[in-house]
């Protein structure tokens, strides 16, 4: 019986990388655990040497975005340097480039992985990863011969119902969890790779959903959950459906959901349908105040008065707004900056974030820079996990040339870029002040009038005390931990 171990490379100092479930392995796993004999499998993203050592796999698969590609083909020359098995790479990075494989790796999957990791290993089972045989496997890249081979594309997985919910047994599951219900964006931003990966936009069925929302909430105590689709309301009908099915179930009152909302499409109705599926926080990437920079940023998909509008009416019914920003773009000027910071000013924004335009492989935006020499195929990878390393090096006056960065923009000097991208933080830290202080607020006057007003409370009244807890606990070294303990 072959031996599987699952691999998510990420970064162990982000605390998103670190917090959320890898679920495309989880795809892979349960999608494996269905239609194959393969029942052996670990996912593993933590403590990587002492967990291999203890499962002693035959064959390892890989996964991994750009900026810790690094760190992947590192782990990759050491596993074959130690354990001399074959390994798998897949995930998004290497699906942009499959044609730069490093020969650590054998086997590159292109695209979605599911249907390939099967017959890879059905392969594998059989022959090994026979070269001959590779060729015949659709949406894969394979050294052979000291070239890269890379196969006919790979048709897609329809519908996406066939796949089994994420092998979350597998995977390290909080009280607050992701989801994700679609694959694909009907969008073409100039940033994002998504619907190149994907290739067209698919659903998973509303009772589908709904079903693995309720063994969340069943089986893993799940009380939030965060929708990662890139745009979970485009399909109004389905939407209404979930929200339906939901209430029909009983799960609505049970648990609350945090998701990706697009302004051109948000509307009272379908407000009413993601409030009723007990929606609590929508977040939208604004990207810009400027009409110019928003236009070349989403391609003339959505305009800043459709931006400014959505704020207003998800606030007016009652959700928790957050906003993101991005600034760098490559005509960007100060005044379209200040356009942007204008429009966070002048809109209730309850939190956000603002990003440096970085060129991900797979984005119209890196072959633009590719172009002009700033990225290449070759390159070091960590430089695209910046964190705005500009405006840390900024901050302690290590400020560098611009050839040192991946910096996009031509009419702005990096110190003025820095004080922009200050501006934004100081402005999201003030609403997240007001947005904590607000939240504790609510968990404390509700938790005392349903202990005034009824003893059959009393259950419910823990879990908010320890809601309440929790809260505290996460917050305690922020700004706001130190006015709350002033009341």
């Amino acid at each position: 019986m072959t031996n599987l171990c699952l691999i998510n490379v990420i970064d162990q100092n982000s605390k998103i990388e670190r917090h959320m479930p890898h679920l495309g392995l989880g795809y892979i796993a349960a999608y494996l655990r269905k239609y194959s004999n393969i029942n052996k499998i670990e996912i593993i993203d933590d403590d990587i040497w002492e967990k291999l050592r203890l499962n002693k796999p035959d064959i390892i698969g890989i996964t991994s975005v750009s900026q810790n590609f690094n760190r992947a083909t590192s782990l990759a020359e050491n596993i074959k340097s130690e354990f001399g098995i074959p390994i798998i790479v897949g995930g998004i990075h290497i699906s942009a480039l499959p044609h730069t494989l490093p020969t650590c790796f054998d086997v590159a999957v292109i695209g979605e992985g599911e249907h390939t990791m099967l017959e890879l290993l059905e392969l594998y089972e059989k022959k090994g990863l026979d070269k001959n045989k590779l060729k015949n496997i659709n949406g894969i890249a394979f050294h052979n011969n000291n070239k890269i081979e890379i196969t006919e594309k790979r048709g897609l997985i329809d519908p996406l119902d066939n796949i089994p919910f994420p092998a979350r047994d597998l995977l390290n599951i909080e009280t607050h969890t992701s989801m994700i219900t679609s694959r694909g964006c009907p969008y073409h931003c100039v940033f994002c790779c998504s619907s190149a990966y994907w290739r067209k936009t698919r659903f998973f069925s509303a009772d589908y959903v709904v079903s693995e929302i309720k063994e969340l909430v069943e089986k893993y105590n799940v009380t939030m959950i965060d929708l990662w689709d890139d745009l979970f309301i485009a399909d109004k009908k389905r939407l209404e459906r979930i929200s339906n099915l939901l209430k029909e179930e009983g799960i609505t009152d049970k648990v609350n959901f945090n998701c990706q909302a697009r302004a051109n499409l948000i509307n009272d109705e379908t407000l009413k349908y993601l409030k009723n599926m007990n929606v609590n926080q929508l977040s939208f990437g604004f990207e810009s105040g400027s009409q110019r920079i928003l236009d070349y940023l989403k391609k003339n998909s959505v305009t800043v008065e459709q931006n400014r509008n959505a704020v207003f009416l998800s606030k007016k019914a009652g959700f928790i707004v957050n906003g993101s920003f991005i600034i760098g773009s490559p005509d960007e000027t100060k005044d379209d900056i200040k356009n942007s910071l204008k429009f966070l000013k002048n809109t209730p924004l309850d939190s956000g974030s603002i990003f440096q335009l970085i060129p991900y492989p797979g984005t119209e935006l890196w072959e633009y820079a590719n172009e002009l020499g700033i990225v290449n195929d070759r390159m070091d990878w960590n430089k695209l996990n910046q964190n705005c390393k500009i405006v840390e090096d900024f901050k302690f006056t290590k400020l560098k040339t611009k050839d040192n960065y991946i910096y996009l923009n031509k009419t702005i000097s990096l110190e003025d870029f820095c004080e922009f991208y200050l501006d934004f933080q100081k402005e999201f830290e003030n609403r997240e002040v007001a947005l904590q202080i607000k939240q504790f607020s609510d968990i404390v006057y509700k938790t005392h009038d349903k202990v005034v007003n009824s003893e059959k409370q009393i259950l419910k009244d823990e879990i908010e005390i320890i809601k309440l807890l929790k809260f505290m606990e996460e917050i305690k070294n922020s700004k706001v931990y130190n006015l709350i303990c002033k009341f």
